[in-house]
């Protein structure tokens, strides 16, 4: 095939798209040295180079969008905490002991990890698995650079106090997702038992309200525990709510039955 008129011959083709000039251009380039290398016999592996060029060039000339380019990339971990650098500005503001270092936790967002692992508005972050903790970029840094799944030591100055807690890396939509599975089902069973507590106790029905009050007692403690323990404190409320309601129905039904104690 000779190259050079295959060139010549795309470069004569006329068009008015910025994107099918640019194509021809570099067709016409690229038909050059293939010339080049057949005239001076180089063996050259150029078949699958010539049929993407040849594509490309037909979807320039029909008109449709190039093959996007992507970049694939992890999302985030977050902790659901708001940190900040300490120098003598945040040691001023926030009352520190003089020279701390470290990363100062200004806020915990309820429902994330920060919360659920127990860590504190007022920590101090000061170790990641052992490495030393001086700046913000440390610790996002750190977090995103270690395998989803991995437990991490954090080590945070609470008060003078040095607290290790752990952390198992997970993206934030997935830890939502694995509570929300868990604690909508406890809610929708704590309705129910409320809703049947409720026509008990209107029908003066009382050894009937006392069993379905144990029952919400064992239901709102669990929901409470993982409202508690994944930082949720409005459901954690609604729990604590009911535990107040049943305590009192078991409190009022054992004072009629002392036996009962």
């Amino acid at each position: 095939m000779d190259y050079f008129i295959l060139g010549i011959r795309i470069i004569c083709i006329q068009t008015a798209s910025i994107r099918v000039v640019q194509v021809k251009i570099l067709l016409f380039f690229f038909c050059l040295l293939l010339s080049a290398s057949a005239w001076a016999g180089a063996e050259t592996d150029i078949d699958r180079m010539v049929q993407d060029a040849q594509r490309e060039y037909e979807r320039a000339i029909q008109g449709e969008p190039a093959l996007p380019q992507t970049v694939q990339s992890r999302p985030k971990v977050v902790l659901g905490i708001r940190i900040t650098d300490i120098g003598q500005g945040t040691i001023n503001q926030y009352q520190l002991p003089p020279n701390t270092k470290g990363v100062l936790i200004v806020d915990v967002s309820p429902g994330y990890a920060g919360a659920a692992i127990g860590l504190r508005k007022g920590d101090i972050l000061k170790l990641l698995n052992n490495q030393k903790v001086s700046k913000i970029d440390d610790v996002d840094g750190y977090l995103n650079s270690v395998p989803l799944g991995s437990s991490v030591l954090i080590v945070v100055d609470r008060q003078g106090e040095l607290v290790p807690l752990t952390y198992t890396t997970q993206l934030a939509d997935e830890r939502i997702r694995e509570y929300t599975s868990k604690i909508n089902p406890i809610l929708k069973k704590s309705i129910d038992q409320s809703t049947s507590l409720g026509t008990a106790l209107d029908g003066h029905q009382e050894d009937a309200a006392y069993q379905l009050a144990l029952a919400l007692k064992a239901t709102a403690t669990e929901g409470f525990v993982l409202a508690t323990q994944f930082g949720d404190e409005k459901t954690a409320d609604i729990f604590q709510s009911k535990l107040t309601r049943v305590r009192k129905v078991i409190d009022e039904y054992r004072q009629k039955r002392p036996w009962l104690e």
